[in-house]
């Protein structure tokens, strides 16, 4: 059954429907496409690294990366709030105050987080000793001081990037990522050869400088106002993000210790060979998610200029839900049933760490992927206080059932730990979209396409126990290759019969 956006009043003019038509399928299409190419690209990197450096060393990489993420706190919330604002003046045709407000929310983040790079320097080379084991300490400070570098122009390179998507042009965005990745990745190799884990420290420094230089001379083109350098400092448009954007900074705080804690405890508790694999399934969990949140993130600016109009978002938000119960669930489920394969693929054998860590993440992700259009209605609607208590939530209770796990010696219990804290989070967020769309639980069981919905969660819940099993039955021995066939067509056939293949046409063939 195909599903078609039903436009409002507003959108009912047929050009103004093209436009948003094509937009979105234009985002999404480019999206989809850096998805998979960066997805692609970390699948080679990360083999090479895994056979020429070892899991040690690229477990070691990760632990310094999150542990230097934290810094990112600096950022303020500034990257959601210049989409949001972005948006919204572009929607009332007023290019020069959205110039302003990107200048502002740029000189704001990346001078003062300069500064507190230099200052968080020699703190987080002495704290390396309490995060990494003694005999990496020396590799640790070794490669701190790009991974800070590379930590700025990541963090004043999204405030960028998210002034690009407020203008609508995902896709150019898009396209500079995937020049970056297919550049990035035999760069890498042919440094990692002549300078080892340094090597790929400073490739990747190289690499967010290079992509945050051509995004800003992008956004250039968008928004005219803007010079050569960001030099206008506004105060009125300092003040007007300001509210939005500290409402979301103890949000980030928090989920800035979310993944980072996970990994510190895997480091101290069950070493860099755990951390390592845990990273790698963590890095193909992510990018295949990416598959599903990129096709969704195309409605955010739309979601962000018009959430007054509650008829508009309700049918956005639908179609959005369908789509990812459709589409999005079973592709996640056929990942969570790959990773035997991925292993042989990857790794060169059946590494049962990975395995685990992959059905873990994988099956943790799938149940918290139905929130994506929940998460982006709300930061579309400014719903900042229930995205600040379902970050809070997440990460209290990530910490305090992953410690005792760590504490255990199960690096596979504090993965869980990290996945349970993720599902109940999302609860939170669906409350609070029931609540301003006026959705009923009666309303969604008489829906035909909702029922279809929770038609395919069953089957895909079947599917998935039935594999799992079959595959420790068999202790993941020769069929490893026939049980992912068999249940990956399956999943694939749940997919095609949905109400999601309609939308899915609709968004991504071209308008006329």
């Amino acid at each position: 059954m195909q599903l078609l956006l039903a436009f409002p009043h507003e959108l009912r003019d047929k050009g103004k429907a093209v436009d948003f038509r094509r937009t979105t399928g234009r985002n999404a299409r480019w999206s989809l496409a850096q998805t998979i190419i960066s997805t692609a690209t970390v699948f080679v990197l990360y083999k090479y690294l895994y056979n020429t450096l070892g899991p040690e060393v690229l477990g070691l990489w990760a632990v310094v990366l999150a542990s230097v993420s934290l810094g990112r706190l600096a950022e303020l919330g500034f990257s959601t709030t210049i989409l949001r604002y972005v948006s919204r003046h572009l929607a009332n045709g007023n290019k020069e105050h959205a110039a302003r407000i990107l200048e502002t929310g740029l000189i704001s983040i990346g001078c003062p987080f300069a500064l507190v790079l230099l200052v968080l320097y020699p703190i987080a080379n002495e704290s390396m000793r309490y995060v990494v084991p003694i005999g990496n300490l020396v590799a640790a400070r070794e490669i701190l001081p790009y991974a800070l570098g590379t930590l700025w122009f990541g963090v004043t390179g999204s405030i960028i990037q998210s002034a690009l998507d407020g203008c609508g042009r995902m896709d150019i965005k898009s396209r500079i990522l995937i020049i970056g990745n297919l550049v990035y990745v035999p760069a890498a190799i042919l440094l990692v050869q002549n300078w080892n884990i340094t090597g790929l420290a400073a490739c990747q420094l190289l690499q967010s400088a290079i992509v945050g230089i051509l995004v800003w001379r992008a956004t250039r083109q968008e928004l005219p106002a803007l010079k050569w350098a960001p030099l206008n400092w506004d105060k009125a448009c300092f003040r007007e993000i300001l509210g939005y954007a500290a409402g979301l900074q103890l949000g980030n705080l928090l989920l800035m210790l979310f993944e980072p804690a996970t990994k510190i405890l895997l480091s101290r508790y069950c070493g860099l060979n755990e951390v390592a694999h845990f990273e790698m399934a963590n890095q193909v969990v992510s990018r295949v998610r990416a598959l599903i949140t990129s096709a969704t993130q195309a409605y955010l600016p739309t979601l962000s200029s018009s959430a007054e109009n509650v008829s508009f978002v309700r049918q956005i938000v639908r179609e959005a839900m369908i789509f990812t119960a459709g589409i999005g669930l079973p592709v996640m489920a056929v990942l969570v049933i790959s990773f035997p394969v991925i292993s042989i693929l990857w790794i060169g054998q059946i590494q049962t760490d990975f395995i685990v860590y992959g059905w873990i993440l994988g099956l943790g992700w799938l149940i918290s992927t139905l929130a994506i259009p929940m998460y982006y209605y709300c930061v579309g609607a400014g719903r900042i206080q229930t995205i600040l208590f379902s970050q809070i939530l997440m990460v209290s209770l990530n910490i305090l059932l992953g410690l005792p796990a760590a504490i255990s010696g199960s690096g596979y219990l504090v993965a869980m730990s990290m996945m349970i804290s993720l599902a109940l989070s999302t609860l939170i967020i669906g409350r609070q979209l029931v609540i301003d769309l006026k959705i009923s639980l009666r309303q969604l069981t008489k829906s035909p396409p909702m029922r279809n919905v929770i038609k395919t969660i069953l089957f895909i819940g079947i599917v998935l126990i039935t594999n799992v099993s079959l595959s420790i039955a068999t202790s993941l021995g020769k069929f490893v290759f026939l049980n992912f066939l068999i249940h990956a067509l399956i999943l694939l056939m749940i997919a095609y019969w949905s109400d999601a293949r309609g939308i899915l046409a609709s968004r991504f063939r071209r308008a006329g």
